[in-house]
């Protein structure tokens, strides 16, 4: 995202619009070419990176369930947020502060209004809505910004939506297959060396 910027920034003073949609699309679909796996990989690894991290006096079932549980309900808001950054850049890039505030704004009063529901429930089930919450606010963020943004594009040649598929597609595939390594090398109680070799095997 900070490396486009430039390159937007000089597209646009330079009236060539159709190239700044298109670089933005690009940069989009290279966000998600990262984010998407990576959160597919926190959701599925969650466990065993939890295994790996917890020592000490945190090394309980309690501890590592709740480590796990943090991890997987925050991680579908790295893309939200990872493309949020890159579509305040392209904002910033047209001169345009007040876009990327609304949606921020609009993200955190989602936040504090839907955080209160966690305190509705008990145990593990608090942390998984407050992290759940936070995801689903960086979602809409990211997806009111790129469509306020795509509003006033031109039109480009560049198409998002087959880089998305192709996106999804091959993070599911990798996320079944780490599901499976993981599920064949850890088991139900793995330790912290097994948890390891699990985890790396995985990736």
């Amino acid at each position: 995202a900070l490396s486009l910027l430039p390159t937007l920034s000089r597209l646009h003073y330079d009236g060539h619009e159709r190239a700044f949609t298109d670089t933005f699309r690009r940069g989009i679909g290279l966000v998600l070419f990262f984010t998407v796996p990576a959160a597919c990989g926190y959701i599925v690894l969650a466990g065993p990176i939890a295994d790996v991290v917890a020592v000490g006096r945190m090394d309980t079932p309690e501890a590592t369930g709740l480590v796990a549980l943090a991890l997987a309900a925050v991680a579908v808001g790295l893309i939200g947020e990872s493309v949020f950054f890159l579509a305040t850049q392209a904002s910033y890039a047209r001169h345009d502060a007040r876009t990327p505030l609304r949606a921020m704004a609009i993200q955190a009063a989602v936040c504090l209004a839907f955080f209160g529901f966690a305190f509705t429930v008990d145990g593990r089930s608090t942390l998984a809505v407050v992290g759940a919450v936070f995801a689903v606010a960086n979602l809409l963020g990211a997806g009111l910004l790129v469509a306020w943004i795509e509003r006033t594009l031109e039109p480009g040649t560049e198409r998002l939506m087959p880089s998305v598929i192709r996106i999804l597609v091959g993070s599911a595939a990798f996320t079944g297959t780490a599901a499976l390594v993981v599920a064949v090398l850890t088991g139900d109680d793995p330790g912290h060396a097994q948890a390891a070799v699990g985890l790396a095997a995985a990736c």
